[in-house]
């Protein structure tokens, strides 16, 4: 029995749940966790030309566990750079992530007066912003 290559091409170009892109409803109004809040609010209180970590930001609010949800909140930020998510960095001085790259995280960076090398913040400790 020869095999039919249209019904066969559809099945595997059948889009899989890792395939299928994911997009909001623009007429659904978005409505972020009070997590989310949390963290901008606490973000939008490190200064121009100062960094802090995600660590220091869990902290901060109160959730020293949540780190990585911490960075989660980052990548969602609405706001940026208004809320200035690009201010915050991992514990060891590196950049970590930014939904806009990290070229323009470095650009806004040295913006404010850091200095960036290697992707790593130069006086790292000295610049750090403590809640």
């Amino acid at each position: 029995m020869k095999p039919n290559t249209a019904t066969d091409s559809l099945k595997r170009k059948a889009p899989t749940k890792s395939r299928v892109k994911k997009t909001r409803d623009p007429d659904v109004p978005y409505a972020p966790s009070v997590f989310f809040e949390s963290v901008w609010k606490a973000m939008r209180k490190i200064p121009r030309g100062k960094v802090s970590t995600y660590g220091d930001l869990a902290r901060a609010i109160q959730n020293p566990r949540a780190v990585r949800a911490v960075g989660r909140a980052c990548n969602q930020n609405p706001d940026a750079p208004r809320t200035p998510c690009h201010r915050v960095v991992a514990s060891d001085g590196s950049l970590g992530g930014y939904a806009g790259g990290s070229a323009k995280k470095i650009r806004l960076l040295k913006s404010e007066g850091v200095h960036v090398f290697r992707n790593r913040i130069v006086d790292f400790e000295r610049i750090r912003h403590r809640f």
